[in-house]
């Protein structure tokens, strides 16, 4: 199965590895750690990988909204 290839870039105010899928670049995401919205960048700017070769993230540890 061909995957859509997403893009990883760390959030800017707290560095968490954020993955989005491609035809999201240049438009506004929310990081789930610490809620700051920022703008994914281009293909261009990120290292675009298949979905089906990225690690799984783990999850926050409770209590981190």
């Amino acid at each position: 199965m061909n995957r859509a290839p997403i893009l990883r870039f760390r959030c800017r105010c707290c560095e968490r590895l954020l993955q989005v899928p491609e035809e999201l670049a240049g438009r506004a995401v929310r990081c789930p750690a610490c809620l700051l919205v920022l703008h994914a960048p281009p293909p261009g700017l990120v290292e675009v990988t298949p979905v089906d070769e990225i690690p799984e993230l783990e999850p926050l540890p409770e209590g981190n909204l």
